[in-house]
């Protein structure tokens, strides 16, 4: 009986744990026709960080991809139009960064392909995947930042 408790307790903590984990299709598929409310709506759940600028606003939350936290970002204009999404490393330090670009460079081409430009400059390594017409993505990382950039074709003006 004790063995049956067990093995059903860490059946439930391992489904609890794959159900936690980031899910970056989820973000994909998100459109960039939605407002910053109606992405609110879609994360009821979460602890929301705004900021607001001049340029428009962002909404960002903390999410897990075992064993790194996560950032994730929704950028709008002053029109409440989204513009950019992006993932990037929770924890602000060389050793995460490494390990989650890593990690969002494979959920990226498992997604988007092996198809993509490399380019170097200033001591930003990118990674350019433009395959979809919807949108343009960029992996990046420098020292202690790791970033995945979903944007909205025509809103990166370097690309």
């Amino acid at each position: 009986m004790t063995a049956l408790k067990t093995l059903l307790l860490l059946t439930f903590v391992c489904c609890i744990n794959i159900n936690a984990q980031f899910d970056i299709d989820k973000i994909m598929t998100i459109e960039f026709s939605s407002s910053s409310q109606e992405i609110k709506n879609l994360y009821q759940n979460i602890t929301w960080e705004e900021k607001s600028s001049e340029r428009g606003s962002s909404l960002s939350y903390y999410d897990w991809l075992e064993p790194n936290s996560l950032r994730i970002s929704f950028s709008f204009n002053t029109k409440n139009e989204m513009t950019i999404k992006s993932i990037t490393n929770g924890k602000r330090n060389e050793t995460d960064a490494k390990k989650v670009f890593e990690q969002i460079k494979a959920l990226a081409q498992n997604k988007l392909g092996k198809k993509f430009e490399e380019k170097s400059f200033f001591g930003v390594d990118l990674k350019i995947w433009k395959s979809d017409p919807r949108f343009d993505v960029l992996l990046t990382t420098k020292d202690d930042r790791a970033s995945l950039v979903i944007a909205k074709k025509g809103s990166l003006p370097m690309i």
